[in-house]
């Protein structure tokens, strides 16, 4: 009795775990970001998204996926979307960029206007809204990279940074495919990578595991994977650009809608994606967007509710619980697909995210040595054990 009394008094003594599941831990930035390297993280999971501002009042995402891998088996980031709003609500004002982890949802707001996107925890989409005092036009633009297929003979891959170890060896080189930009619809427009070959036979050979080809299925091969943008009141202008049908001071609304899958070819993945858009469109549904919504935030309070670490004790002690909720943040955004999570990939290391003095990216190990160095330094003996336990 006597000893677990004193263990009682030691952890009222040395740590403080405060009932705050839901963390207060959002970040705030005044102004617009410049480029990348100011962005911020979203995701569900499996969808993952950097999405910064610009000048020129653009906002603009990167965004990747948990399962888009290509013909090499490298996890490409699927497509980035630029979103313009004519006239422009942030450029010249006073902006706010706000990221509330307890929701996964980014917010860009100015006197004029406010545009806002997260991305579904229960669906595959990634949802904008936008709305503006006086009547605006908003575009999206699908900014595509990999625009030719292009060949690097063994030499090149050598002197890059693609010299993985199973592409060694091989005289005919590695071949790079382009991305698919498909007709556009009345009121879509889409884009995939399909992989026309396989680098998967190439992999279990170099691994000494050849007989082991015609066993298992290539999960590789005629892998598609890509996004369509659509919306209730949009209408596609071009291939890659869709925009509002008329300028409108009321809440627009558009969907990105992700699919992965093996497929014959970027036709049938076409079809199957518009029927995906078509059934998780909540564009055009005041009832639906709030269901979706409402869904979205319960499943994030499930999430927080589920444990939790807030440490008292001063700034650093504030600084452990705030590098705890984050690790646990991008975790959740990028931790729930078909495939473990890929570090450094999703989101990517850089761009990364500053707050305060924390810096989030993907290389949990760097985030937890940090905040357990900080630990050691300021409670040599009784903290930095449970942070080290807790977080490295």
């Amino acid at each position: 009795m006597k000893r677990r009394l004193f263990l009682i008094t030691l952890l009222i003594l040395f740590i403080s775990v405060v009932a705050r599941p839901v963390p207060s831990f959002d970040v705030t930035w005044n102004g617009l970001s410049t480029d990348e390297n100011s962005s911020m993280p979203l995701g569900n999971g499996d969808i993952s998204a950097n999405v910064w501002t610009e000048q020129n009042g653009d906002v603009v995402m990167l965004i990747g996926k948990s399962d888009s891998w290509s013909e090499n088996i490298l996890l490409y980031k699927v497509a980035q979307f630029r979103i313009s709003l004519s006239p422009n609500p942030f450029v010249g004002e006073k902006v706010t960029q706000r990221l509330t982890i307890s929701d996964a949802r980014m917010e860009v707001k100015s006197p004029k206007g406010t545009l806002c996107i997260w991305v579904d925890a229960n669906s595959p989409v990634v949802h904008i809204s936008a709305g503006t005092v006086k009547p605006s036009t908003v575009s999206i633009r699908n900014e595509p990279w990999r625009t030719v297929d292009y060949h690097m003979t063994q030499e090149q891959l050598n002197q890059s940074m693609f010299n993985y170890w199973e592409w060694r060896s091989n005289p005919n080189g590695i071949d790079f495919l382009a991305d698919t930009i498909l007709p556009a619809t009345a009121n879509s427009i889409a884009s995939c990578h399909f992989n026309k070959h396989s680098m998967y036979p190439t992999v279990l050979e170099r691994e000494h595991l050849g007989e082991l080809i015609n066993k298992y299925h290539d999960p590789i091969w005629h892998r598609c994977f890509g996004a369509i943008v659509s919306g209730d009141g949009f209408v596609s202008k071009d291939n890659v650009v869709l925009v509002s049908s008329e300028p409108s001071a009321l809440q627009q609304y558009a969907n990105i809608t992700m699919l992965t899958e093996q497929t014959t070819s970027t036709e049938e993945w076409h079809k199957d994606i518009q029927q995906l858009a078509r059934q998780n469109d909540t564009t055009g549904n005041d009832a639906r967007q709030r269901d979706a919504w409402n869904a979205h935030v319960a499943w994030w309070q499930q999430f927080w509710e589920r444990s939790w670490v807030h440490v008292s004790g001063g700034k650093l002690a504030e600084q452990v619980s705030e590098g705890y909720a984050m690790n646990r943040y991008m975790t959740a955004i990028c931790g729930r697909g078909q495939y473990p999570i890929k570090f450094n990939e999703i989101p990517e290391e850089e761009p990364v995210v500053a707050a305060s003095t924390s810096v989030w990216m993907m290389t949990m190990r760097c985030l937890g040595r940090k905040i357990a160095r900080s630990c050691w330094k300021t409670f040599p003996i009784r903290l930095s054990p449970i942070c080290a336990l807790l977080l490295m």
